[in-house]
């Protein structure tokens, strides 16, 4: 029955050491894109995972309603506007702005409560898995401020309900026996 026992932890043995090799060489691989650009990094549904946004649609639409802002830093290069917001019920929301999102935007659409004055907006959620994740806002003509390039629609991202890809990477657990 010894030999048996060897036998198998030997090949568990080497079959963690591929698991191993193969972590390391992804790693690696990840790390070399990102050093040349070519990696593009994610805004993930923090419920399910959905690919929400890239990092390099995130742009910075600054709004006077907001009871405070704050610059910080995504994906080791980009400065991202993070603002927070009140709704007439009370909740409060950080909230970043991105010029493209895959979200599901609710066909109605309102003018009333507007974070940012001269859009409507509606309710932008993930199309996976259905979860509320911000708000979609779309320019109104009466609204257009003249002579001033206007952004005529984004979506406004509710912080706690993504997360950078970076993140998630990080979340993954490493098995005790790598780690000593």
């Amino acid at each position: 029955a010894a030999p048996r026992a060897d036998k198998f932890v030997s090949a568990v043995a080497h079959g963690l050491e591929v698991i191993w090799t193969c972590c390391i060489l992804q790693l690696l691989i990840s790390v070399a894109c990102d050093q040349h650009g070519d990696y593009e990094g994610f805004l993930l549904c923090r419920r399910c995972g959905y690919d929400v946004a890239k990092v390099q649609d995130l742009i910075s639409i600054p709004s006077k309603s907001a009871l405070r802002q704050r610059n910080d830093t995504v994906n080791n290069n980009n400065r991202i506007l993070i603002q927070l917001f009140a709704n007439p019920q009370g909740m409060y929301f950080e909230v970043i702005t991105s010029s493209e999102a895959e979200v599901e935007r609710s066909a109605e659409r309102y003018i009333t409560d507007s974070w940012f004055p001269g859009y409507t907006w509606s309710i932008a959620k993930c199309p996976r898995c259905g979860t509320h994740l911000g708000w979609a806002f779309n320019a109104v003509a009466e609204g257009a401020e003249t002579g001033v390039m206007k952004v005529l629609s984004f979506v406004g991202l509710i912080l706690d309900k993504v997360m950078y890809e970076d993140e998630v990477n990080n979340l993954i657990a490493m098995p005790k026996t790598y780690a000593s």
